[in-house]
């Protein structure tokens, strides 16, 4: 809510069915008659751009008070407030008096009344009920009928009774302003020309007389519960003049003469306001001394956000806006200060706290700077530091200030990584010359040290291990292919000669790495298996083509064996053994076949 804008004050209606709040809330629309002290009352229309659930509240209100108007303009009594859903309409006024600037109203109906009286039998559970209530509205109305003679009117003296009781079990500390508003009072005087002080008079001398105990007794529970400068009774008529019908009050033709409607919203509203500056003055009390600004009321936000309203509500030239003024002006530089305070303490225990870690944590640079610290511990103590350099400037500012500044902590950065290449490098340097052991070591090393001094040494040994095992890997294929060759039965068929031959005439495993030793080796299995490939095949030829040859003599085919002999290539010495033979065995007319 802009701090200019007409404050709004949500008041609520209590009263029993027939108590005239329907007839007061349709006069309060209409033209009234002038106030005797300038005050003014006008309705205000509902507003579309309140949201959607409030406008159809607003709008409710709007259609059920056309009604009641239109009734009451004719003459005839409007309909009585029915009981419906709660918050089921909201009506709203505006009103400008003399005395505070102008202010709106807000009416929350609640089921047809705020309180519905019907539902609450029990004293205590009556006060409960307004308890809670007392705890959201800045000001209730309590309506009650003006007795038609002395005594009072017994349709209403139990209803009073209950209030009068339910108020005195009402405990609150909250202060509230409560207007006892005595309905119909043209059944008590005539208001034609009645001056609103002498008809105050008149209520509160037959209030004092006793004439009517029940409502003195609710009067003075009220003021007994919220005070006497919260308490106030008001005579009032929305007729202003009645005619009897049937035992019923009806209006009187013409326009209505309502009386004092205004008064009891401009005294909850005023009543209100003073309330709300005397919190203020409690409240900048209680702020002083050190220990105040600990209280979240005084903080600055919250402070502003609940008083900076309170200035608009009174006139600019009167005492009560210079008070607000002047108790703003006490508290505005002093809350202030001390959030400013607040927040330098909040921080300084934060640092505080901050640096207390900080010893702790430093502990893990000491052992790392102790000889022959170990590597994890090293890490450990390089892992804090190069959070603590790289940590926002406003982080470990104490520590930061005497004990470890963030270039002392790069510095110790540098040197213990350093260190630690060199003791992870010394172990490579005494493996030395065994190429295997140095591999396993700089792995670890190129692993922490990716750009290290002896990365490009570090991998150049990766790579003569890799070259080393890979050779010794081709040794070993090999080495399977003579075992295969030497394990060679002397009468090894076709067949197994060329299972062996594949495996020897295979590529080594790693053949970028084979050596000129390693395919002189490679090249001789393969040759030596191709040779005794060749002389088993021969060997085999021979047997086949004896086999032919002893077939045809043995079937005296003595011409098919000297073709055969002809035909057979090349003529080694098992050949021509084998011709001479034949040419001494056979018939001369074959002789020369051969």
């Amino acid at each position: 809510m802009s701090r200019h804008a007409p404050r709004t004050f949500r008041l609520a209606l209590y009263g029993r069915s027939g108590s005239g709040k329907t007839c007061i809330l349709a006069a309060l629309a209409m033209p009234l008659p002038p106030h005797p002290f300038g005050a003014t009352c006008t309705r205000i229309y509902p507003d579309p751009t309140s949201g959607k659930a409030r406008h159809a509240a607003q709008a409710a209100g709007h259609e059920w008070l056309e009604a009641s108007i239109g009734q009451l303009a004719k003459g005839e009594m409007p309909e009585p407030n029915p009981y419906e859903k709660p918050m089921g309409r909201v009506l709203r006024y505006g009103f400008t008096a003399e005395e505070i600037p102008e202010f709106r109203v807000e009416l929350f109906d609640y089921t047809g009344e705020l309180v519905n009286p019907l539902k609450h039998k029990d004293p205590k559970e009556l006060a409960s009920a307004l308890l809670k209530h007392l705890w959201t509205i800045d000001g209730l109305l309590v309506l009650v009928e003006a007795p038609r003679g002395e005594g009072g009117d017994a349709n209403q003296t139990l209803d009073i009774r209950l209030l009068a009781e339910a108020f005195a079990e009402l405990k609150t500390d909250r202060e509230v302003p409560i207007a006892l508003l005595v309905t119909k009072w043209d059944r008590r005087s005539r208001l034609e020309n009645a001056a609103l002080e002498a008809e105050d008079d008149r209520l509160a001398a037959l209030l004092d007389s006793g004439a009517v105990p029940e409502l003195t007794k609710l009067r003075d529970a009220i003021r007994n519960t919220v005070g006497l400068a919260n308490t106030l009774v008001f005579p009032v008529s929305a007729f202003g003049g009645h005619v009897q019908r049937d035992g019923h009050d009806y209006p009187r033709a013409g326009a209505l003469r309502a009386f004092g409607l205004e008064s009891p919203f401009i005294w909850a509203a005023a009543r209100r306001n003073a309330i709300d500056l005397d919190d203020l003055r409690r409240e900048v009390e209680a702020m002083r001394g050190f220990w105040g600004w600990l209280n979240p009321r005084s903080w600055f936000w919250a402070f502003w956000n609940r008083h900076a309203h309170l200035p608009s509500r009174f006139r600019p030239e009167s005492p009560e806006h210079a008070a607000v003024e002047k108790l703003f002006r006490r508290r505005r530089v002093p809350v202030l200060a001390r959030q400013v305070a607040g927040a330098l303490f909040v921080i300084s225990l934060v640092l505080g706290i901050e640096n207390r870690f900080d010893h702790k944590s430093y502990g893990t640079v000491r052992l790392a700077e102790l000889p022959g610290a170990s590597v994890p511990a090293t890490d450990a103590a390089i892992v804090w530091l190069e959070r603590y350099s790289t940590s926002h400037p406003l982080r470990h500012t104490f520590f930061n200030g005497y004990a470890l500044t963030r270039a002392d902590a790069r510095a110790k950065i540098r040197e213990f990584q350093k260190r630690i290449e060199r003791q992870m490098w010394e172990p490579v340097e005494r493996m030395k010359p065994d190429v295997l052991k140095e591999a396993k070591l700089v792995g670890d090393y190129l692993g922490k040290y990716p750009r290290g001094p002896h990365a490009a040494e570090a991998r150049t040994i990766q790579d003569e291990a890799k070259a080393l095992l890979a050779r010794r890997e081709n040794d070993d294929a090999l080495d399977q292919v003579e075992h295969a060759v030497k394990a060679l039965p002397p009468g090894a068929g076709i067949e197994m000669l060329n299972q062996v031959l594949t495996v020897a005439g295979a590529p080594p495993p790693h053949p970028q790495m084979e050596t000129e030793d390693q395919r002189r080796r490679r090249r001789e299995a393969v040759e030596k298996m191709r040779n005794d490939l060749v002389e088993m095949e021969m060997k085999l030829n021979w047997q086949q083509f004896l086999k032919i040859y002893e077939e045809h003599l043995a079937k005296h085919r003595l011409l098919e064996a000297a073709r055969l002999l002809a035909a057979r290539q090349p003529a080694d010495d098992k050949l021509r053994i084998l011709r001479t033979r034949f040419q001494a065995d056979a018939p001369r007319e074959v002789d020369p076949i051969v």
